[in-house]
């Protein structure tokens, strides 16, 4: 039984490495030298920091794990396991789940963590979407359920050098209607921002394999 489902690894910036667990929902930090666990980040298991928003940044099923040179935290949260996360393949209208990239400031002294960036496509939350609320839109919860894509395992995010992120929306779960493949993978460039700079879509790698192209 694969208990943990360890699903990424990447070089931290403290002689250490962050491995995610999408079965448990958490990035833990392994000192590189003697292996020891030196803290743990989680949604549903014993945490050494707790949410600063306990409802919203919680995330879900992690993959794609990165820390930059400022200690912050990137990974995408596919939601699998989200509170009123569920799928109708009789109906995918109804589907309520959303997949999202995110990135978190841990805090050390208060052992706090900060949801500091986020991008869901193709509606953006606010108040964090600074350029979605310049425009006026205020989407509510229900709505970014129901509109947003939803990738049930994989997906990637990176921070580019000129401070944007790259994301990638990989086997987009039941896609129709845009293109003709089934489940298509969307590359953005991302501003700080939330709004995107630039896109691309590219056709699935295979119809049966649920985390598809899972680098892009």
């Amino acid at each position: 039984i694969e208990w943990s489902g360890a699903s990424s690894v990447a070089v931290g910036v403290d002689s250490n490495f962050l491995v995610t667990f999408k079965n448990l929902n958490a990035v833990v930090s392994v000192g590189r030298g003697a292996g020891d666990v030196q803290w743990i980040f989680s949604s549903s298991i014993g945490s050494d920091y707790a949410f600063a928003d306990p409802v919203h940044a919680r995330f879900y099923n992690p993959h794609s794990v990165h820390q930059g040179p400022d200690g912050n935290v990137l990974l995408v949260d596919d939601g699998d396991m989200r509170a009123n996360c569920t799928v109708s393949r009789a109906d995918p209208a109804r589907e309520r789940c959303y997949s999202r990239a995110v990135e978190y400031r841990l805090d050390a002294d208060t052992k706090l963590a900060h949801l500091v960036w986020e991008f869901e496509f193709p509606l953006a939350r606010t108040p964090i979407n600074r350029t979605a609320a310049a425009r006026g839109e205020t989407n509510s919860l229900a709505e970014i359920e129901l509109e947003d894509y939803y990738v049930a395992a994989g997906g990637s995010v990176a921070r580019l050098d000129n401070g944007n992120y790259i994301v990638a929306f990989t086997q987009i779960d039941d896609v129709y209607g845009e293109t003709a493949w089934r489940n298509a993978t969307r590359v953005f460039e991302v501003h700080a921002d939330g709004s995107v700079n630039s896109q691309v879509m590219l056709p699935a790698a295979w119809h049966h394999f649920a985390s598809g192209a899972w680098r892009a």
